[in-house]
């Protein structure tokens, strides 16, 4: 009878630890998700030179929105056509504030800029369904889509309603 009694007691010890030990790992998990969203970048990851996140205050990346083997920007020519923003105030030559790759260009302004007086173009060498990502000051504004077509400019920002299908 005894040993009866300390069989049900080990046997309720276990499933408590397992059921006490999973909702522990429940409850942090929600922790890390709410922590996470409050998160900010702040420059200072290993780099010798901080660099301060009001130092982009415009970001703009756009990829296919299939990743696959072919080449959407031409990596030798500009992908960028960028109007309405005064000169010295942005550099466009590739490096600083500009780059692109065979399935990616970024753009990064010192300033924010107005929809009203800038439009941002960008040119693929096929016809395609390009991702749009807009980061005002380093927080995801908005992600929407553009067809862009082979050698032909396609506005990306500010969102032309009439390019989008």
């Amino acid at each position: 009878m005894i040993d009866q009694e300390t069989a049900n007691d080990s046997s309720l010890a276990f499933v408590d630890v397992i059921t006490n030990g999973l909702g522990g790992l429940l409850v942090l998990f929600f922790i890390a998700v709410l922590v996470q969203n409050r998160l900010e970048w702040n420059g200072n990851s290993g780099n010798s030179n901080p660099v301060k996140t009001d130092e982009f205050p415009f970001m703009l990346i756009v990829r296919p929105v299939s990743a696959d083997q072919g080449v959407c920007f031409n990596p030798n020519a500009d992908a960028w056509h960028i109007s309405g923003i005064p000169a010295g105030k942005f550099d466009r030559s590739r490096g600083k504030n500009l780059d692109w790759g065979v399935d990616y260009a970024i753009l990064l302004a010192s300033e924010p800029l107005d929809p009203a007086r800038t439009a941002i173009k960008i040119r693929t060498m096929r016809n395609v369904r390009l991702d749009v990502e807009v980061y005002p000051a380093g927080a995801r504004q908005k992600t929407y889509q553009v067809n862009a077509q082979d050698n032909q400019w396609i506005e990306v920002w500010p969102r032309n309603q009439s390019s989008q299908q």
